[in-house]
């Protein structure tokens, strides 16, 4: 059974109070953890299930899931998720993504980790941002997180080590969590030598992204990206492409990060500009049973082949 609400973003209130409602009584009432044969523990993104698959090695169930309000131009919230929610031994979320959905959600917040606990001041904000004006307080701007600060792998390790914590502390006889997140920690940290130097045979180099995804990216590593404001899922309008043009450097090597191999048009209009295409995969859409360190690695490869290539 679903609840299907279209008045989650106009009515909050209403919508949290049926919630509430509903998360409380009959058999959606909260359940008590400890029930299960295995202990489960849920993840709020695919790249922090990843990290606690590591870390426990078999020794819980690992779920994962990404925004379950968001469908589309409709809000729906599936009651028995919310149900397995409630039951879980263990929660990890992560307050530098955009998690809102929470708030609707009646769960046990002693069962609940915050995987970036620690790490507001590393946070980004979208510069995406709509800034608009109604109120009282005038022009303001209704930010989102900025998306994938895993791409910031030194963040990524110290998310790693506040998992690894919240496991201790929820499944302490579970075998070799340390040591697991010593090896992980470690293929982190070499990726990150990697791609730091990666970063520092770049600085010529002028880069574009399709849409904000890789804020995080650009900060740690020294790149500049130019964010161009295209749809996901839509091929770039004419205005988009004259605006890509001004924006293309004469005499610079130039790429465009993008999330997955684009559309063949797309990619020889860009060829014809002498923009070369770097697939670049952010994890930012949903990425269930993805493997991260290998995706991070692609990432990485393909970068560095881009970069040798244009540079011969």
């Amino acid at each position: 059974m679903r609840i299907v609400s279209q008045f989650l973003t106009s009515r909050p209130a209403l919508a949290i109070a049926a919630l509430l409602i509903i998360s409380l009584k009959g058999p959606y009432a909260m359940a008590h953890p400890g029930h299960h044969d295995h202990p489960v523990v849920y993840a709020t993104t695919c790249v922090n299930a990843y990290v606690v698959k590591r870390l426990v090695n078999g020794a819980a169930a690992v779920k994962t899931v990404d925004d379950p309000i968001a469908h589309g131009d409709r809000q729906v919230i599936d009651v028995h998720l919310i149900e397995d929610l409630q039951e879980a031994d263990l929660i990890i979320h992560s307050s530098l993504q955009d998690e809102t959905w929470l708030d609707y959600i009646s769960l046990p917040r002693s069962r609940m980790a915050d995987a970036s606990a620690g790490l507001a001041g590393d946070a980004l904000a979208s510069h995406d941002a709509i800034v608009h004006s109604h109120g009282p307080e005038g022009a303001h701007s209704h930010g989102k997180p900025a998306l994938a600060p895993w791409l910031d792998l030194p963040l990524l390790l110290k998310q790693v080590k506040n998992i690894e914590d919240a496991l201790h502390q929820k499944l302490p006889h579970a075998p070799a969590i340390a040591r697991n997140s010593q090896v992980l920690q470690a293929d982190i940290a070499t990726l990150h030598a990697q791609m730091t130097a990666l970063g520092q045979s770049a600085r010529d180099v002028q880069f574009f992204a399709p849409y904000a995804a890789y804020d995080y990216l650009a900060r740690r590593y020294g790149l500049t990206i130019e964010t161009l404001g295209w749809r996901r899922d839509g091929a770039p309008t004419d205005s988009q492409w004259q605006a890509l043009a001004k924006q293309r450097k004469a005499g610079e090597r130039a790429f465009i990060l993008w999330p997955r191999q684009p559309a063949a048009d797309v990619a020889e209009r860009l060829k014809a500009m002498n923009i070369g295409v770097i697939v670049f995969n952010p994890l930012d859409a949903a990425c269930a049973d993805a493997d991260v360190m290998a995706v991070i690695k692609q990432n990485i490869a393909a970068t560095g082949k881009a970069l040798l290539l244009r540079s011969e």
